[in-house]
């Protein structure tokens, strides 16, 4: 609800949309709702992660804590609903279950050894066999870990649990549970969410108009790519398709503009920029860590926020009621007590 009391209807345009990513613009609402989205998406978005692990025999170099901290880190996808109690899974105290069962967890066994003279074992997140192909590890890898492995494809090389030499034995089994990224970051879906305000922005024409070909090519040059052009079939300098959303400093487009080089005798203190934040429009920048796709994420979060609101506007009702039953029966006993005696004349009795 805007501040004058009117109902708002929030929308939103994704902008960019791949794999790992999603660029999204929020409007018609205020900052309060964008930074509720943003925290939501990084802390209450259930996933599925590693949170224990059993180790059988270790042999490496790595001590069980350390492989156990890097099991819990690596991200775990499922092919469907997470949410969804009849198909995926609930969360630990939601299960019936005495311990761990196939309604809140999921096991992986891993079991390598190194055999070769030639160099180390890779163990990778490959590594780990599911007993639910329903919950797989991903296997996305930096270029530097795919180098390591030794795969050409960088995303399925997997990612690196540890190298074992010849003779050295890694195994283990790790159970996997549902949660929220306020228990633990190991269940955050996102290495980043961003947002910041959309930005309005006015070429001042009358000072490009005198300004000459070769000095509107530079000042493209100067400031960030992507966000103006020149057209030199029109002699002119514009506004890219989409380059509103690249700008990442404002304030250096700003500087660029304010060059003494770039004034002019007719306006010497007016600049060829300015730039201004539109206040009900809010730029979001999202990256999954792969768990989760990166539009799944945005939309369990607005699901998440969408039951919070519905749950305090219930309570509210409850409460409403309640203190209307309150107010009722003070009322009636009010109703029914004595009228004090206030004595001759108004003045008060003796007590």
């Amino acid at each position: 609800m805007a501040a004058d009391g009117t109902a708002r209807f929030p929308e939103v345009e994704v902008v960019e949309l791949t794999d790992s990513t999603i660029s999204f613009v929020l409007s018609k609402t205020d900052v309060s709702v964008a930074n509720a989205l943003r925290r939501v998406m990084i802390a209450e978005v259930p996933t599925m992660a590693i949170s224990l692990v059993t180790i059988e025999e270790n042999t490496s170099v790595l001590h069980d804590e350390f492989l156990a901290h890097r099991l819990g880190l690596v991200p775990l996808a499922y092919n469907g609903n997470v949410d969804d109690k009849s198909t995926g899974f609930v969360f630990e105290w939601e299960c019936g279950c005495d311990g761990h069962c196939n309604r809140c967890s999921a096991t992986f066994t891993l079991d390598c050894t190194g055999t070769s003279d030639d160099g180390p074992l890779i163990v990778t997140s490959k590594d780990l066999i599911p007993d639910n192909r329903d919950v797989l590890a991903v296997h996305f890898a930096s270029e530097l870990e795919s180098n390591v492995a030794g795969d050409d494809d960088a995303n399925d090389a997997g990612i690196v649990i540890a190298q074992l030499g010849k003779g050295q034995t890694l195994k283990l089994r790790a159970l996997a549970t549902k949660g929220v990224g306020k228990q633990h970051a190991r269940h955050i879906p996102v290495c980043v969410a961003t947002f910041h305000y959309e930005l309005d922005i006015k070429l001042n024409e009358d000072m490009f108009e005198v300004l000459s070909p070769e000095l509107k090519e530079r000042f493209v040059e100067l400031c960030q790519p992507g966000v103006f052009v020149y057209d030199k079939a029109r002699r002119e300098v514009r506004l890219a398709d989409g380059g509103k959303y690249l700008i990442n400093n404002p304030d250096e487009i700003l500087k660029v503009a304010a060059m003494k080089e770039f004034k002019t005798e007719r306006a010497p203190h007016e600049d060829l920029v300015s730039i201004a934040v539109v206040p009900d429009k809010f730029l979001f920048h999202v990256e999954s860590t792969g768990a989760l796709k990166p539009h799944d994420v945005v939309a369990s979060a607005l699901d998440v926020l969408l039951h919070k609101m519905s749950d305090l506007k219930a309570r509210c009702s409850e409460m409403s009621s309640a203190a209307a039953g309150l107010r009722a029966h003070d009322s009636r006993d009010i109703g029914g007590a004595p009228e004090l005696d206030h004595g001759v004349g108004g003045s008060w009795g003796a007590f």
